[in-house]
């Protein structure tokens, strides 16, 4: 029913953590503090109440507080984030895109540099993903069709940790 929230009648069997729309209207959620993912395909008539969460594509490595952004061809980007090991957390410095098709995750050249623990992104116009890093005032273009990234032309932000990106 339009403009209602209702309950899964099968709730998830795992903690979970951020999810997102997909362009084919599967839910895809991520399992908090793993590299684990799901996916919650609506039925038929494009309700989700009954319907079951299934594995998929697990990423190559697990991270919390990442940034993500929906690129237009249906994949998701995501990027940077923290990771504890032993107890110590450590910035992930790195950065995958999934892709909904073949339920696999790929590894990319984004900006290494400015993934800190809270990255920020966004996707622009012309389909490149401006991110920013929270520890640093400097900015990068990644262009997901040509797996390249790029300063963004000598702009930075004009603080740490803005979110305006």
């Amino acid at each position: 029913m339009p403009g209602t929230w209702q309950s899964l009648q099968h709730q998830p069997a795992f903690w979970p953590g951020p999810a997102f729309l997909l362009t084919d209207g599967s839910v895809f959620c991520h399992e908090w503090q793993t590299r684990r993912w799901w996916r919650l395909w609506p039925n038929a008539v494009g309700a989700y109440a009954s319907s079951s969460w299934h594995p998929a594509g697990q990423m190559h490595y697990p991270r919390l507080y990442y940034c993500a952004a929906m690129l237009a061809d249906g994949r998701l980007f995501l990027g940077g984030g923290y990771w504890t090991k032993k107890g110590m957390p450590f910035a992930v410095d790195s950065a995958e895109i999934y892709d909904p098709q073949s339920d696999l995750w790929a590894k990319v050249s984004a900006p290494k540099q400015l993934f800190g623990t809270t990255p920020m992104c966004c996707v622009l116009a012309d389909g490149r993903v401006l991110v920013g890093g929270s520890e640093t005032t400097q900015c990068a273009l990644y262009d997901p069709i040509l797996d390249q990234r790029s300063g963004a032309g000598g702009q930075t932000k004009a603080e740490t940790s803005s979110e305006e990106t």
